[in-house]
């Protein structure tokens, strides 16, 4: 599968976008899965999953294939994500230090360990607590079921410091369950079947379509701007050879060129003549931009 993406990334960048809606048809219900858990909302998870993926094809040279597609494209999600989030999040919760180590890993296991559905939906209320760095740590470990050498990367975390967090994670949600006077009778299981009943958001059906007319516009653009680029660089290129060559004529012609100037000189036309003809002159350059400004328009408008 990683082969036949690196063929159609290869073709993408080629030239042949319209390809990019297998990465959207592919990822994009699983990038918004992500990105709904984190920040709550569903029409906000919309607009982040388009950024992400319009970050995706932006910045799809830069990819390298020393991670998978999944990967990165779940790396991109969660930076979209929590830099969102941050402009707007409060941590509201503060936890003692103290009350997590009273906690014992049995302890803990036995809180998050359970079928019972009293139990499952305390949890859940718990799991909408958690910080939307927590939230997205256990959508890819319980939910996503992704290895932990994925998820440090995806999070910029060691492996250990994804181990580390996963246990303290553990360990805030039973504090919240203690916190609430729930019993204590569940297991990871139970954790899972929590994340599994949450409210389960989906993209809307023409999301890849809508995404696709983006990028065609921002392709567009991109093109426009590289052709700016390449107007510039020529005006800059032709006045350089211009400058170059009239440096040259007058290092090797500077005499003959003066003696040719006092022969024109004579033979010039009044001043009060050229008065005369410059606004002509001036106006027919003018003429000769509108004709082009309108021509752009009737194209645009067929």
């Amino acid at each position: 599968m990683q082969n036949e993406e690196s063929h159609i990334i290869a073709s993408i960048l080629s030239g042949r976008t319209e390809q990019f809606s297998y990465f959207l048809d592919t990822y994009g219900p699983q990038v918004f899965h992500l990105i709904v858990r984190m920040v709550g909302s569903p029409e906000d998870a919309e607009e982040l999953t388009q950024d992400c993926f319009m970050k995706a094809f932006t910045h799809l040279s830069s990819f390298q294939e020393n991670s998978s597609f999944s990967t990165w494209i779940y790396r991109i999600a969660y930076n979209t994500a929590t830099s969102a989030l941050r402009k707007k999040e409060h941590e509201l919760l503060s936890f003692d230090n103290r009350m997590w180590n009273s906690l014992s890993d049995t302890e803990v296991d036995e809180t998050l360990n359970t079928d019972d559905e009293v139990q499952i939906e305390k949890l859940q209320r718990a799991l909408t607590r958690l910080t939307s760095d927590e939230k997205a740590l256990v959508t890819l470990f319980y939910e996503e079921e992704k290895p932990v050498t994925e998820i440090a990367y995806i999070l910029h975390l060691t492996e250990n410091n994804v181990k580390v967090k996963l246990h303290r994670v553990r360990k805030k949600l039973c504090t919240l369950m203690k916190e609430e006077d729930w019993l204590m009778n569940t297991t990871h299981k139970g954790l899972k079947k929590a994340l599994s009943q949450q409210p389960d958001y989906r993209l809307p059906s023409n999301f890849s379509y809508r995404m696709m007319q983006k990028i065609h516009q921002e392709t567009l653009l991109r093109e426009k701007r590289q052709e700016k680029r390449l107007f510039i660089l020529m005006l800059v290129t032709t006045f350089l050879a211009i400058g170059g060559c009239l440096i040259l004529l007058c290092w090797q012609y500077g005499n003959k060129l003066l003696s040719l100037l006092h022969i024109l000189q004579e033979g010039s036309p009044s001043l009060q003549t050229c008065l005369f003809y410059l606004p002509i002159l001036f106006a027919l350059f003018l003429l000769f931009l509108f004709d082009r400004w309108l021509r752009k328009k009737l194209i645009s408008h067929t």
